[in-house]
């Protein structure tokens, strides 16, 4: 999980990372998305059990969830490791903020309630999962 104490600064910012993304999500539903409660989650490619647990555990916390398959084997996030060892993975990040690393990045910029309603999730997601 990284920087999920954050959520979108609003739907315009995020229509234009969604549609940047290929993307094309129509105007009706963006109006009804609230950007804290929307998430775009990323897993490895073969993990088709992981993916229907997330997807159906964010429904019970109310989120918006874009799920996004991948190989996770580039970049700098946690779960490079893991991909390149082939061991399932999952990451979750909040929105992005202009200040993320920077000196503003602090404290008082967590959405709180975002991050309570992250952990619900996350704690659905493992005893789903580990249910199974």
């Amino acid at each position: 999980m990284d920087v999920i104490g954050w959520g979108w600064e609003n739907k315009d910012l995020l229509a234009r990372l969604l549609k940047r993304g290929g993307y094309d999500i129509p105007g009706k539903i963006l109006e009804k998305m609230d950007p804290a409660k929307f998430l775009m989650p990323s897993l490895a490619e073969e993990s088709e059990e992981m993916y229907e647990t997330i997807k159906n555990c964010g429904r019970y916390v109310e989120f918006t969830l874009l799920l996004r398959k991948s190989s996770g084997k580039v970049g700098g996030s946690d779960q490079v490791p893991f991909a390149r060892k082939n061991i399932t993975w999952t990451h979750f990040s909040g929105g992005i903020k202009k200040y993320n690393h920077q000196p503003g990045d602090s404290i008082d910029k967590i959405n709180f309630d975002m991050l309570r309603d992250i952990a619900r999730l996350m704690y659905t997601i493992a005893f789903t999962y580990a249910d199974k």
